[in-house]
């Protein structure tokens, strides 16, 4: 009778009859796998072209998305100035208050109502609905009549100039930049103008 011969493996010692059994097992287990594929091949050939489909009508529906930044730096000279008058040969690394002020100050209500009427935006139906009609309107006039309501002559200007300062301040980010003194302002939109 022959003894077993040994092979060490990762500190564990199988036998050739159970390198035989393992390679026999996977070699039946890539069989199944293959003929699976052929039975199912033509449900898998669909499935694959529904997918792609859909995502072509997804593309061809979304509307492109515009995104612009600038980058503000701010003029730390006259704070560090103040330091080294204070306390000659001191350097403070980083003034996180200074930075944290100004990043809200370009957050804030205050400067979105001057772009607001800077840039005439209650005039821009971007910012404060569009004055023509969408599929789902144009259906119901001409279901229930002509008669096409203009919103921007329905609503107050203060109306207008809070629905212009509320799409600006949602599409608007402002950002620091790490550790620095500088601040990162984006702006997100439909149209590229």
């Amino acid at each position: 009778m022959d003894a077993p011969r040994l092979s060490p493996i990762q500190d564990d010692y199988q036998t050739e009859r159970g390198f035989q059994r393992q390679s026999d097992s996977l070699a039946r287990l890539l069989q199944q796998l293959t003929d699976l594929v052929r039975r199912q091949y033509l449900l898998i050939v669909v499935i694959i072209a529904f997918t792609m489909a859909l995502g072509v009508v997804y593309l061809m529906i979304t509307p492109p998305i515009y995104t612009a930044h600038a980058k503000l730096i701010m003029d730390s000279g006259k704070v560090r100035a103040l330091q080294q008058q204070i306390v000659p040969g001191y350097y403070m690394p980083d003034n996180t208050a200074e930075a944290m002020t100004q990043l809200e100050i370009l957050k804030s209500d205050s400067i979105g109502s001057t772009i607001v009427k800077n840039q005439k935006l209650t005039e821009n139906p971007a910012f404060v609905g569009g004055t023509g009609e969408g599929p789902l309107r144009k259906v119901f006039a001409h279901l229930f009549g002509s008669g096409t309501v203009k919103l921007s002559e329905t609503r107050s200007e203060s109306e207008l100039t809070r629905t212009a300062l509320g799409t600006l301040l949602a599409q608007r980010t402002v950002s620091r930049v790490g550790e620095t003194y500088v601040l990162d302002i984006g702006y997100t939109a439909r149209n590229r103008n």
